[in-house]
């Protein structure tokens, strides 16, 4: 490998490495660094040669510079946002709206919400791929996707033109492939037969495994199942069921494979047809970060190789990546890049020599190299994940290929009805596999904390063993497996006393109560906001919460109860509570069949009846048993008392809840308020606010959210009752604990001083 190469390659380690530990490598470390990695790329280059060491060195130092400073999100308080310009590259459905990628001075992705309103939901004539594009923007929502007020305030600037033009045959090219592969391998269900008698029809099963196919051939992942879903990232699968490099090295192999005898000669016809088929998979697929790596790395090396320069899998590899973060700074904080990148560089390494020994590391390399980084970004630990990928690996290949033969070939042809039937085999046997491996004791549980020194130990161990031969290759091959598991180490006692968090998960709620090790989750945050699901987790995780002792969800709505599936499997709580009347509630249905399946009772709960965590009693005020509320009003209303905690947790209940509480004499008065339907209007009334008297409130909300919350007459009530209020949108996560007689309340960051002490007033304010 030539110096130019080791270079390439020493960067494209680093910037992998920074997108890895970028978070965790504070600005005050970037001067000493800094120097670090001009030591280590020195030893790298002249000494070294390709030593992982030095390339591992050199990325986390590179971790706390420039590069985390580009592509760090701002968290402080929202500011009005500019309209976002450029040309309309790709579209896809995103949770309750469109994702838009547009390129101009640089990539940009706006999230345009869908209303329900056709006049504000239709896109203005001309708006199509390749167009350029005005799109006026809400508030900023700190880390979250910028968004755009509706479809119809988008301005079309300019007509596709010159190159644009190709955009926008890519993105119907993009949009007709999408659509044959969803008619060719999701099966709709036959409709139920119509009753003979007036009882509920049985719900039409679901097409699972076309579900699978259609993400592992056209990236849909919206098609899968949220049950489905969960389980591949509980097994450690997840990165199989979705188009990765992986897809598109098979697809380029398969193709060259099945075109070999045009390779003539030399090969050259068979390299043209491995260059066509990477051509084809980048326009066809979705342009994430897996695939555009996977697809440049081809080009880089095939196209070498044509004009009879050859590219090495490692230059190619590292341009790439530097090309990628060069286009696209932010690409440095993304999961996928960094996985893609981290198990592609393991590949490279690993892959040389012959016998069981190069096996192993093509086999583990990937898996211990991309394991920091799962658990680091994700909070989460697959303990399970080398088996499932062992047993599932055999289903993979069939699943994809015959796929994409059933998805390009003549519909009704032999060949393609049997690719078809053996994909869909290949799909049952991973989604069994998935399911299986999911339920085992640990898999997709919250790691333990584990630290900037685990990380840099475990990446340098795993690298070193990919590199290495002989007796130091196996003693540093077992170093890494035991430094695999010290995330999975028990979590340490939990401080003593009762409290209550409201954690900081975005547009969403998520309160944690706690009486030492007990510990009880009111609210499990919104599963498509970008710092919902996984700031939850991580919440959980810096708090030492390993399992939950029950989940309440006060409502069915997605910004309380969207990430419940992801903590079955994470934090797995021994009851699942919800009011009795939702039930019968079809959204939910899919949480209660993947609570029984892991064994958590589901515990039905109205007025009346409450929950015992350990000397604190979580009582069910509202609604009443047998009478039929709707929307909003038929949320929980849980008070919390005992061990000197008093708090009202009233979900997103609104005024005529609060009046009929009022009425019948159960509304308490209470030292801490968390406010209802995050800061709404419609909620947390005057009249709450005299008979309870809350000595502060505590408001969940999401930086500059669309929503404007909370809302300022909300704001002016309490105002004008004299109670001190607290935001995470602004003050981060939220904390409540009994001391002293009092409860103190503080936001993060906040001095241990500042902390507001409050006691239950003794009558209105």
């Amino acid at each position: 490998m030539g110096q130019a190469a080791r270079l390439l390659l020493l960067l494209a380690a680093a910037l992998w490495a920074g997108a890895a530990c970028g978070p965790a490598v504070p600005a005050s470390a970037a001067g000493p660094l800094a120097l670090a990695a001009g030591l280590a790329a020195w030893c790298a280059v002249r000494r070294a040669g390709t030593s992982a060491v030095g390339w591992a060195l050199a990325g986390f130092a590179l971790a706390g510079g420039a590069l985390g400073a580009l592509a760090a999100p701002r968290l402080d308080a929202a500011t009005d946002a500019g309209p976002a310009r450029g040309r309309w590259v790709d579209a896809r459905p995103l949770g309750g709206g469109t994702l838009l990628v547009l390129s101009g001075a640089g990539p940009e992705r706006v999230f345009v919400p869908r209303t329900g309103q056709d006049w504000l939901d239709r896109f203005p004539d001309g708006a199509r791929p390749g167009a350029t594009l005005e799109i006026p923007l809400r508030r900023a929502e700190g880390s979250g996707l910028p968004r755009a007020l509706s479809a119809s305030s988008i301005v079309v600037l300019a007509p596709p033109r010159g190159l644009a033009r190709l955009e926008a045959l890519a993105a119907a090219a993009r949009a007709a492939f999408l659509a044959r592969a969803t008619a060719r391998l999701v099966h709709a269900a036959d409709p139920p037969a119509e009753p003979l008698a007036p009882s509920p029809a049985p719900a039409p099963a679901r097409d699972d495994a076309g579900a699978l196919l259609l993400a592992m051939v056209a990236g849909e992942r919206d098609a899968l199942a949220p049950e489905d879903w969960g389980a591949l990232r509980a097994s450690g699968l997840a990165h199989q069921a979705v188009v990765s490099g992986v897809q598109v090295g098979v697809i380029v192999l398969a193709a060259a494979w099945a075109l070999a005898p045009l390779g003539g000669p030399h090969g050259r016809g068979r390299r043209a047809v491995a260059l066509a088929a990477a051509c084809a998979a980048m326009v066809l697929l979705p342009a994430e970060p897996p695939v555009r790596r996977a697809g440049i790395a081809v080009l880089f090396a095939r196209a070498g190789r044509l004009v009879g320069r050859g590219a090495s899998p490692a230059a190619a590899l590292a341009g790439a990546a530097a090309l990628l973060l060069a286009l696209d700074p932010a690409l440095a904080r993304s999961l996928s890049f960094a996985l893609t990148v981290a198990a592609t560089l393991a590949l490279v390494i690993g892959a040389r020599g012959t016998g069981w020994g190069p096996r192993l590391r093509l086999f583990f390399g990937p898996i211990l190299a991309t394991w920091p980084i799962l658990v680091e970004m994700t909070g989460c630990a697959g303990v399970w994940s080398p088996v499932a990928n062992l047993l599932a690996a055999p289903a993979a290949a069939p699943a994809l290929l015959g796929g994409w033969l059933a998805v390009l070939l003549p519909a009704g042809s032999p060949v393609a009805t049997v690719s078809e039937a053996v994909a869909r085999l290949g799909a049952e046997w991973f989604l069994a596999i998935a399911r299986g491996v999911a339920a085992w004791p640990g898999s997709g549980r919250i790691a333990a904390p584990a630290g900037l020194a685990w990380l840099v130990l475990h990446e340098a161990l795993c690298f070193a063993w990919l590199a290495a031969r002989g007796r130091r290759a196996l003693a540093l091959g077992l170093a890494a497996a035991v430094s695999f598991a010290w995330p999975l180490r028990p979590a340490p006692a939990a401080p003593p006393g009762a409290s209550l968090e409201v954690l900081d998960v975005g547009q969403g709620q998520a309160v944690l109560v706690r009486d030492g090790d007990r510990a009880l989750l009111i609210d499990a945050a919104d599963d498509r906001a970008r710092d919902g699901t996984r700031a939850l987790i991580h919440a959980l995780r810096a708090r030492r919460v390993a399992r939950l002792d029950a989940l309440v969800l006060t409502q069915n709505d997605r910004d309380h109860a969207g990430g419940a599936m992801d903590l079955l499997a994470a934090a797995p709580p021994r009851r699942l509570v919800v009011g009795a009347n939702l039930l019968d509630d079809p959204e939910l249905r899919p949480l209660y069949a993947a609570a029984a399946r892991r064994g958590v009772p589901l515990v039905p709960v109205a007025a009346g009846e409450g929950l015992e965590l350990g000397r604190v009693r979580a009582l069910v005020l509202h609604p009443r048993p047998g009478v039929l509320v709707r929307d909003n009003e038929r949320s929980l209303v849980v008070h919390l008392l005992g061990r000197g905690l008093d708090a009202l947790v009233t979900g997103d209940a609104g005024l005529a809840a609060e009046r009929e509480l009022l009425a019948r004499g159960l509304l308490p008065r209470t030292a801490i308020l968390v406010v209802g339907h995050h800061g709404s209007k419609g909620s947390t009334g005057d009249a709450l606010l005299r008979s309870g008297a809350p000595g502060a409130a505590l408001i969940s909300a999401g930086r500059g959210n669309r929503f404007g919350h909370p809302h300022p007459e909300t704001l002016a009530r309490l105002a004008a009752r004299r109670v001190p209020w607290l935001i995470t949108a602004r003050d981060g996560g939220l904390a409540a604990r009994a001391r002293n007689g009092a409860i103190e309340v503080r936001g993060e960051g906040e001095a241990e001083g500042a902390a507001l002490r409050v006691r239950k007033r003794a009558g209105p304010a």
